[in-house]
């Protein structure tokens, strides 16, 4: 036995026996369990695994990015557990753990130093969840919402309707139509007169004055003049109000003099054949052209059968002839005229289709436009507030910063690009081979570089060998174990030899289990034989008195053995009791030397550690 450590093992696992140290095992284990690691309940697990299974647990769920791979296995040998101890040395010194741990503490498990490090670490891992619980949470919800849908997020049936039903009734209507000859001085003007021909209302573009304006107080503004703050609010009130009347006359001139060059429309629009036509474009011309031809050939046809009908035939066959010729001429132009009917019809095919695509992208823009002006409203509206003035100002000031930014970077590009032509020049007379000054000194240079870098080179190979030797010299004294390792490896051997030690002692039970057995049985088969031949020498011996003589003598020698053998077995017996009464007593006094060993190494080491206290507090003293 070494140290305070009492360790009885059955059927390969550990228990622990004093309870002090069960009363440590237990506050260790509910630190554990109070953070999630339940396995530290369970019974039938060792105190090793418990406890060090719920370390491993926690740097693992402490989110530390390690260079030490850890792994945790139960039941394992003493070299895994050696190997574990070590592993989990490095990475709390890794963590920047307050808590200073050896690797003998961990194996030994000191109670005591490891209560420290689980509440340090759980107070890690409390700390992590924390970090990370919400964005868990957010993560678990939209994952949710991928797949599934709670029954209020679900569309309402009857409110979709309504809904189509109240566009479908309060969809725009046409209430103006452009005249023929309207004029618009700009396409501004056009797309309000477009607009107003649906009802919209009319929004009055900014001007650039108007913009610059605005920017230059953004930056009055940003350079600072917090002072005259509130006498700068009141003027741009007064300004904004006069303004405000000054827009509202000027757009209602401007939608008197928009409505004159509109016409108001009587039920629903319709599209003209002449809009058609300059939607079709140039393929209209091209209709226009077969009809005309269409028609001369008509007339042609009529002016023949005129004049045919004023001459006089001569003849029948005469007659017949001609007018076989005239057929076969009005169907070489009738055929010419379908192919060129059925081209026209192809192409007005075609460009009707792409009247239908331009009316689809007119509505789609339409639309597009609606959308905007509304957010435009809507912006104007946030721009109207007194308290979100401020806030347009300076983003007006960082627009104009961000375009200033982009002047800087186009202005920096040229300039490196001017700088490379610069340098690739240079380059180039160099490569050349120009002598200048410069290339001069630029040679000496790099001869200079070149010895220096040789001198660098030596100097290196010395350092490399220097080197070798000290890693050399290290890998030596590594190999001379330290006195906390010699413990260390006491300790496995001191255990290693109470296991082969426990392992003698069965092996013996069982060898003296086979010897008494054995004996036994030689007893059993003597005893049979005996039995066997007075059943024989029974019944010959009942002949004649001399042959029953024989047999009682026989049968007296046999009990004679039996007795001798009775009183050796018993000689042996005693001896045996009197030999255990020795080793018993033995082993009494000895459990009294272990009893008063132990209560001696407690002592010492509750000394130990009032004088460790008590030169800590000398240390302080002289101090201070």
């Amino acid at each position: 036995m070494f140290g305070v450590r009492q360790k009885t093992t059955k059927v390969g696992k550990e228990e622990e026996t004093d309870p002090e140290r069960i009363y440590k095992l237990k506050e260790c284990c509910d630190l554990l369990v109070a953070a999630g690691y339940f396995r530290a309940r369970l019974p039938g697990l060792v105190p090793f695994d418990r406890v060090v299974g719920g370390i491993v647990w926690a740097i693992t769920g402490s989110g530390v990015d390690l260079n030490v791979d850890l792994l945790f296995e139960e039941n394992a040998t003493i070299g895994q557990r050696i190997k574990l101890a070590d592993k989990l040395v490095k990475a709390l010194l890794q963590m920047k753990c307050p808590t200073a741990i050896q690797s003998q503490q961990i194996q030994g498990l000191h109670y005591d130093t490891l209560f420290a490090v689980i509440q340090w670490l759980v107070r890690k891992v409390i700390e992590i969840r924390s970090l990370t619980g919400d964005l868990v949470r957010q993560l678990a919800v939209s994952q949710f919402g991928k797949e599934y849908a709670l029954p209020n997020d679900q569309p309402n049936p009857e409110a979709q309707k309504f809904l189509s039903q109240v566009i479908h009734n309060y969809a725009p209507t046409r209430k103006f139509k452009k005249r023929t000859n309207a004029n618009f001085e700009s396409e501004v003007a056009r797309t309000e007169a477009t607009l107003l021909e649906y009802g919209e209302k009319i929004y009055r573009p900014v001007s650039v004055d108007e913009e610059s304006a605005d920017l230059a107080a953004a930056r009055k503004q940003q350079g600072g003049r917090l002072a005259a703050k509130q006498q700068q609010d009141e003027e741009k009130r007064k300004k904004q109000e006069e303004d405000e009347k000054k827009k509202s006359e000027e757009d209602k001139a401007r939608i008197e003099q928009l409505k004159k060059q509109l016409a108001e429309i009587e039920g629903e629009s319709k599209v003209s054949g002449s809009e058609v036509g300059k939607l079709v474009g140039l393929g209209a011309d091209e209709i226009r052209k077969a009809i005309a031809e269409y028609e001369d050939a008509l007339k042609v046809t009529e002016e023949t059968q005129s004049q045919d009908k004023e001459r006089a035939p001569q003849s029948k066959a005469g007659l017949l002839r001609q007018h076989q010729r005239a057929v076969e001429g009005l169907n070489k132009k009738i055929a010419e005229a379908e192919a060129v009917l059925n081209k026209k019809i192809s192409q007005f095919e075609e460009g009707k289709q792409k009247v239908q695509a331009l009316e689809h992208d007119i509505k789609k823009k339409t639309h597009y436009n609606q959308r905007v002006v509304n957010e435009t409203a809507k912006l104007e509206a946030i721009g109207n507030a007194a308290e979100n003035k401020e806030v347009l100002e300076q983003l007006k000031g960082l627009v104009m910063l961000n375009e200033t930014l982009k002047q800087q970077e186009a202005q920096f590009k040229t300039t490196c690009k001017q700088q490379r032509d610069e340098l690739m020049a240079m380059i180039a007379k160099v490569e050349s081979g120009e002598v200048d000054e410069e290339s001069k000194k630029m040679k000496e240079i790099e001869s200079l570089y070149e010895s220096d870098k040789a001198k660098l080179d030596k100097l290196r190979a010395v350092l490399a060998a220097k080197n070798q030797a000290i890693a050399k010299i290290a890998r030596d004294i590594d190999d001379i174990p330290t006195r906390a390792e010699l413990l260390q490896y006491e300790r496995r051997f001191v255990e290693l030899y109470e296991l082969v030690a426990e392992k003698l002692v069965e092996t013996r039970k069982y060898y003296d289990m086979y010897n008494t057995l054995d004996e036994s049985l030689s007893y059993v088969n003597n005893e049979v034989q005996l039995l066997e031949s007075i059943i024989e020498g029974f019944p010959k011996s009942l002949k004649d008195k001399g042959s029953q003589q024989n047999f009682l003598t026989a049968f007296q020698q046999m009990l004679g053995g039996i007795e001798q053998t009775k009183a050796k077995v018993s000689t042996d017996l005693s001896a045996e009791k009197a030999s255990l009464e020795v080793l018993s007593n033995k082993y009494n006094k000895l459990l009294e030397k272990q009893r008063n060993y132990f209560k001696a190494v407690k002592e010492f080491q509750d000394e130990c550690f009032k004088n460790e206290k008590l030169l800590e507090a000398l240390q302080h003293l002289e101090r201070q």
